[in-house]
């Protein structure tokens, strides 16, 4: 499989960018690209369902909702760089950039 290198599409421009501003507008672009992806994540958990498609929004994945812990809490620490996989969860948390992740989720089919 094909390493993604999603900052790869934007090298160019951190080369070509002869003022401060050229190197603000990639930066803001990238930016919006995660914001973008964090936002219809969370849409998603919160309607419960995600739609792969947008010209046929038929097709949907489900997303069991979580589970309430058996106790409630006020916080709860992780240690760093956790990579425990809860059962009752819907959700992962991985050490990836998402837009690394979005792109291996769009190769994958999702």
């Amino acid at each position: 499989m094909e390493t993604l290198n999603w900052k790869s599409k934007y090298d160019a421009d951190f080369r070509e960018a002869i003022s401060e501003n050229d190197i603000s507008h990639a930066n803001q672009q990238i930016h919006g690209i995660r914001v973008t992806i964090m936002l219809a994540t969370l849409s998603a958990v919160r309607k419960g369902y995600y739609c792969p498609f947008e010209h046929d929004p038929a097709v949907r994945i489900p997303i069991p909702p979580q589970r309430q812990p058996s106790e409630s809490f006020t916080s709860a620490a992780l240690p760093p760089a956790s990579n425990v996989i809860y059962k009752y969860m819907s959700i992962s948390v991985i050490k990836e950039d998402c837009l690394l992740s979005a792109l291996a989720m769009k190769e994958s089919g999702l």
